[in-house]
């Protein structure tokens, strides 16, 4: 056995798997359309025509890399009156919104023409005590994270000594994990609403 050789043949063995896993975050980009709208189609997200028509399904199924297009519209975290939920981001996804649902590229979209919203209000519509704690959340969200071209509203943060992270982030609660000690998503073209006080 040629003990000299044994060196290279293992580095260039764990460059070689170093690469492959980072092949699917390289060249693995799948785009997921959205649009609660549309009729008829496959609802399995892979164009316009087929787009899934919630978007909870859409975050569910993108990976590291890809991009989620949103059409323009009122999407709520849940479909229940479980303040809990909120939409959360995913690690290497870029959430896009502002989309007319015929797009072909990111250029095309308009998020002043088309606003794509995402809302609270998923109980009473006439009270704001029953809306969503947060309406977005992330955890450990790289810069290549991304949310752009979305109105952010009906967030309704309250906390309790059980719960004390209720009291902040109505409208996006964003947090560090194990492997980032910060989420640093970019956000742009957002409009982040308060709701009204509610009147005595």
């Amino acid at each position: 056995m040629n003990i000299q050789n044994i060196t290279p043949m293992r580095n260039t063995y764990f460059l070689i798997n170093s690469l492959l896993l980072l092949l699917p975050q390289l060249y693995g980009q799948q785009v997921h359309f959205v649009n609660n709208a549309a009729s008829g189609g496959t609802q399995s997200g892979n164009s316009w025509t087929d787009a899934f028509l919630d978007l909870q399904t859409a975050l569910n199924a993108a990976d590291y890399g890809d991009e989620i297009w949103v059409a323009k519209g009122v999407y709520y975290p849940t479909s229940s009156t479980d303040r809990s939920v909120s939409f959360e981001l995913k690690n290497g996804v870029r959430l896009l919104g502002g989309f007319d649902g015929t797009e072909s590229t990111t250029e095309q979209r308009s998020p002043t023409a088309n606003p794509t919203r995402l809302s609270g209000n998923i109980g009473d519509l006439n009270a704001q005590t029953d809306n969503s704690y947060h309406v977005v959340r992330g955890k450990g969200l790289d810069d290549n994270s991304c949310l752009d071209g979305f109105v952010i509203s009906d967030g309704y943060s309250v906390g309790t000594v059980q719960t004390e992270s209720d009291m902040y982030g109505a409208g996006i609660f964003l947090l560090g994990d194990a492997a980032l000690d910060d989420a640093r998503p970019t956000i742009s073209n957002c409009l982040f609403e308060k709701i009204a006080q509610e009147q005595a």
